[in-house]
């Protein structure tokens, strides 16, 4: 991003909703600073620190800005489409399965994907949202773009009957039992969803099932590579009992864009590395992906790339 590009995102931004003073002042310091002779530069300002690069999922040269007050995976959103870390760790795994399963490397979503003799069809469990400045998820539909890609979303809705059509192309689904037929899909994401879902083992099953042979489980979820065992704070007792779960840990609820859970949602337990071993145990080949990738503004953001054997 040179100093001119930083400005006409400013001219931009100044027209997104949720955008205030205080953001667009950090940006114009930081534009003054860059160097545009190379390929990714990193500063900070007085409360930011930042990242020069270029982002996966909108394709801008843009600015990465992280609050010191959020983790670093929640955090570096991009100041053209607010994404998050997670959410560009997300991407790259999607540009890695799309290259393996289509036979050609695939950088970015800008120019459009190489035509395919056969579309791919896509699961994504999150809805696209957008909270700027904060944080927005905008991958379904950045793939929705694409030629030869069929992108399905769903939410989680249980007052209403599964498999419910919620709009053109999203669907209320439970993952512990999911309404798809049997390899409907290429790839499934989940951008942390996982720690919610009470009987996850059951939804990893769902999930294999849905997915064609060589298809690609893409998801993020809490977790420490420190230890095996997971960190349980909801003990399920009874697979078909919810009233005998157990809380070994306070009550922890995580924040959400869906309009019917503004009190959060349940986090039922952490994961540990045992995580990669259960995977592979229900016939997936499991690639923890953690490298950082400056240039893209991502550092610790992790994300499991998994294919079904």
């Amino acid at each position: 991003m040179t100093a001119e590009d930083a400005f006409e995102a400013q001219d931009h931004l100044a027209l997104v909703p949720g955008v205030d003073d205080a953001w667009m002042a950090t940006l114009a310091g930081i534009a003054r600073v860059v160097d545009e002779s190379i390929d990714y530069q990193y500063g900070a300002t007085n409360d930011h620190a930042w990242l020069r690069g270029r982002c996966n999922i909108c394709d801008h040269a843009t600015l990465f800005l992280h609050v010191p007050a959020r983790s670093v995976r929640e955090s570096f959103v991009c100041s053209c489409c607010f994404s998050t870390a997670r959410h560009r760790a997300m991407a790259r795994g999607v540009l890695i399965a799309l290259g393996n399963m289509r036979g050609e490397g695939v950088r970015s979503f800008a120019a459009g994907l190489p035509p395919h003799p056969r579309p791919f069809d896509i699961l994504d469990t999150q809805i696209p949202f957008s909270v700027p400045p904060h944080a927005a998820y905008q991958l379904p539909l950045i793939l929705a773009a694409q030629a030869g890609l069929r992108v399905e979303t769903s939410q989680f809705k249980p007052a209403m009957p599964w498999g419910a059509r919620l709009g053109p192309s999203t669907t209320n689904q439970n993952l512990e039992c999911l309404t798809f037929a049997d390899a409907s899909f290429d790839i499934v994401l989940a951008s942390d969803v996982m720690e919610h879902v009470r009987l996850y083992t059951r939804a990893h099953s769902e999930i294999r099932r849905i997915l064609r042979p060589g298809g690609y489980y893409i998801f993020t979820v809490p977790h420490t590579r420190a230890i095996d065992d997971h960190i349980v704070r909801v003990a399920i007792h009874a697979e078909d009992d919810p009233t005998l779960d157990e809380y070994l840990l306070p009550p922890e609820y995580h924040g959400s864009a869906d309009p019917d859970e503004q009190a959060g949602v349940l986090s039922y337990r952490c994961f540990g590395r045992n995580l990669d071993r259960e995977l592979m145990a229900l016939g997936f080949d499991v690639f923890y992906h953690d490298a950082p990738e400056p240039s893209i503004g991502i550092f610790t953001s992790e994300v499991f790339i998994c294919r079904r054997l």
